[in-house]
């Protein structure tokens, strides 16, 4: 494995990390001046996580805060509060699959799922076929969005999140009011025929916001037609590279790498188009791994997201078997850690 694989298979587990230190920091200030507001959904009492051992049993970082760099993001920064897998997952029938989020810590999540599919409403990733669905997913977080947790994003990211909140009409308004904020790590999307056919590939991937920019739709029906547009980018690629920038229609092109660019969404009956947005992948990687960042055209809402997968069947199966034993945070990370891809 090169250097620079080594370098970005440390980076997985570094963004959860993030997260996690910057969780506690909000844990600590919130119980020093209020608790925050409910949630709008409300769940039954039976259903809510015992959040006792979270508050409790804490990790301290075994290297001092002052030490890290400001430039990435702080290396060896365990979980805290430890991060307890929540007992209910939705938009899934595999209870294997890992679901928490740092900025609530409710269990199930709170995110909502999209009509008629039960598809959550997060951005997506998938392949363009006979069949265009999201890759399913054997884990999901979701982050806090706060200024200590962007501060501590790669330098790409933590530019682009700023260039969004420029653009805001509410020059007041916090990151966190604007962004979402999610880790998934995804089951190995399959290999199909590209659809596009001045092309001979097998290898492309489809990034796909529609379920989360079109957050009203509460139904589906035959005659549904929605076309809009978004501004997003892939930052920090990992084992993925950047495809069709050439095409005539801006709004039609792959996704484009490092920077953000106009691209179509289209809700048309129960289908989701166009076949933009995609990239590749390096087949004979063991995993891959990037950022996405979105936001909608008068910037009211953006969204953060941080993927990766195993690229092969293998390595896949090795995965699903881990997740099978993972109880909370501090496992998840240690297993990235741990994994030679």
């Amino acid at each position: 494995m090169t250097e620079s694989a080594t370098n970005n298979s440390n980076s997985n587990e570094n963004v959860l990390q993030s997260a996690a230190s910057n969780v506690d920091s909000n844990n600590n200030s919130t119980q020093n001046d209020q608790q925050p507001p409910p949630p709008t959904t409300d769940v039954p009492k039976e259903d809510m996580k015992d959040n006792s051992n979270d508050e409790e049993k804490k990790f301290e970082s075994k290297e001092d805060d002052s030490n890290q760099s400001q430039a990435g993001i702080p290396q060896n920064l365990e979980p805290k509060p430890l991060g307890k897998k929540n007992k209910i997952v939705i938009a899934t029938f595999d209870a294997s699959v890992f679901h928490y989020s740092f900025k609530n810590q409710r269990d199930p999540l709170q995110i909502g799922m999209f009509p008629e599919y039960g598809f959550l409403r997060v951005p997506h990733i998938g392949v363009y076929g006979d069949s265009y669905e999201p890759s399913q997913l054997r884990g999901l977080l979701e982050l806090s969005m706060t200024e200590k947790l962007v501060s501590m994003l790669p330098s790409s990211v933590n530019a682009a999140i700023k260039d969004i909140m420029s653009k805001t009409a509410d020059k007041k308004a916090s990151i966190a009011s604007i962004f979402d904020g999610y880790v998934h790590i995804h089951q190995c999307p399959p290999y199909k025929p590209t659809q596009h056919f001045a092309m001979d590939a097998n290898n492309l991937i489809n990034a796909m916001y529609h379920c989360w920019l079109y957050k009203d739709v509460q139904s589906l029906s035959s005659n549904e037609n929605k076309m809009e547009s978004i501004y997003c980018g892939l930052f920090e690629a990992c084992n993925v590279y950047e495809v069709r920038q050439s095409v005539e229609s801006v709004t039609d092109r792959g996704i484009p790498f490092n920077t953000m660019d106009k691209r179509s969404c289209w809700l048309h009956g129960y289908a989701f188009s166009p076949c933009n947005n995609d990239f590749a992948r390096d087949t004979e990687a063991g995993f891959c791994s990037f950022y996405l960042l979105a936001a909608t055209t008068d910037y009211t809402r953006a969204c953060l997201s941080y993927h990766v997968f195993a690229n092969n069947q293998d390595m896949d199966e090795i995965v699903q078997w881990q997740f099978k034993e993972i109880r909370n945070v501090k496992e998840l990370l240690s297993m990235f850690q741990q994994l030679q891809w």
